[in-house]
């Protein structure tokens, strides 16, 4: 704590209070994808990784909890998907992998800011799929799983 005086002011000073940070939505899609029961997601969380669950409908998977999150495999997928990376780019390594594995026709679109974050996430993933023997089409703005 700083107790400087300006100018007849008291400067600096920190007062303590209660704060809760809300859990990691891109953290808990690993998770979520393996079929491990994750608490305290917050439903209507306005973090972007959230919509990753439509991606899991999508695959066929629904949430079989009530205030909890654990997936499973309930009905056959979509036969082609669009992944949209604008407002999620963590979540497309788990969600490309799910993808490839429920043999979907699926493809991500603007990647773009994926090849800007901590790494190339569009280098990393496509490696990681191709590594897993899945076939990938890289375009400037999108990749495609081939089958």
């Amino acid at each position: 704590m700083c107790n400087r005086k300006k100018r007849g002011y008291i400067v600096g000073q920190i007062k303590a209070i209660d704060y809760v940070v809300e859990k990691d939505w891109s953290n808990a899609l690993f998770f979520l994808a393996s079929g491990v029961k994750v608490k305290g997601l917050d439903k209507n969380s306005k973090q972007g990784d959230r919509k990753a669950i439509e991606i899991f409908r999508d695959l066929g998977y629904e949430n079989i909890l009530k205030d909890e999150f654990q997936f499973k495999r309930v009905k056959d997928p979509k036969k082609k998907i669009i992944i949209d990376a604008k407002n999620m780019p963590d979540a497309v390594p788990i969600l490309s992998v799910l993808a490839a594995a429920s043999n979907t026709e699926t493809e991500v679109i603007n990647i773009k800011r994926l090849k800007l974050k901590e790494s190339d996430r569009v280098k990393s993933t496509v490696e990681m799929l191709n590594n897993l023997g899945v076939d990938v089409n890289l375009r400037e703005e999108s990749f495609s799983l081939v089958e």
